[in-house]
């Protein structure tokens, strides 16, 4: 199973996000709208990319140094993913975590599959199906 296919314009969607709402500071702060948008996508987004990190987690083997992270990284995601709607006030806050959120889910899949494909005997794919 593919861990995470991200391309075409949802990759390119979803990290001009990421971009976006990492630079979002006091003076740049955009209206409630746009946070609420950008925390839905984000949030959508994260959920899939942790179901594809959760996949990819069961290949690692479990004396791996990575099964410990990728835990914590899975663990922080269920806590954070799939909440309420946050208020107006509370919706640049969230936005801006959920990119972090995904920008850990992202270096995670990106270092489990790196550990798969050197090790001995296994063959694995980021890609989906063709």
């Amino acid at each position: 199973m593919a861990a995470l296919n991200l391309s075409g314009p949802e990759k390119s969607e979803v990290l001009s996000v990421l971009e976006a709402v990492c630079g979002w500071g006091p003076q740049a702060a955009p209206d409630p709208e746009t946070a609420l948008a950008a925390v839905e996508l984000l949030d959508a987004h994260g959920r899939r990319a942790a179901s594809g990190l959760r996949a990819l987690s069961h290949q690692v083997p479990t004396e791996s140094h990575l099964t410990a992270s990728l835990k914590a990284t899975l663990g922080e995601a269920s806590r954070r993913l799939g909440l309420t709607r946050p208020s107006d006030e509370q919706a640049v806050h969230r936005a801006q975590n959920l990119a972090l959120l995904v920008e850990a889910l992202h270096r995670a899949t990106d270092t489990a599959q790196g550990e798969l494909d050197r090790a001995p005997g296994r063959t694995t794919t980021t890609k989906g199906p063709q």
